[in-house]
């Protein structure tokens, strides 16, 4: 007779889940609202709720408030010091004329570099006319 044809090859065996990565189940489905269904209004109103930019934004409940204030003060005086201001002691009143007004500091820090040809006065300024402050500035001089 003739030669039989060869038995076709068995298929490849399945090799095993790798180890490293373990199986993970698939995601929960999000629950239904009382009434067996979602309610697309709610959701909606939910999620433009918590979105603080419009449409394409991140969500997020509030919005981040960034403290300028404080930083701006340490960058001033990391500058003042790299120019080498000195504090000048004992200053009981700092007066800055502007047109018929006066600014007034009662007791401020006050900060000076001659070299640099740099003051600086800090405090709590008050706004005053000149009519109410000339007479106190007349007796000083």
């Amino acid at each position: 007779g003739l030669p039989s044809a060869a038995a076709p090859a068995a298929p490849p065996p399945i090799p095993p889940r790798c180890p490293l990565k373990p199986h993970r189940p698939p995601a929960p489905t999000p629950r239904p609202t009382r009434s067996g269904k979602m309610n697309k209004e709610r959701l909606m109103k939910m999620a433009g709720a918590v979105r603080t930019g419009g449409k394409g934004t991140v969500r997020r409940k509030k919005k981040a408030v960034h403290k300028t204030a404080t930083t701006d003060d340490k960058r001033l005086q990391s500058t003042l010091k790299r120019v080498g201001v000195n504090t000048i002691p004992a200053i009981e009143e700092v007066n800055i004329f502007k047109d018929d007004l006066v600014i007034q500091f009662l007791n401020p820090k006050v900060q000076a570099s001659i070299a640099a040809n740099t003051w600086v006065v800090s405090g709590t300024p008050q706004t005053k006319k000149l009519q109410d402050v000339l007479p106190s500035i007349i007796n000083q001089l």
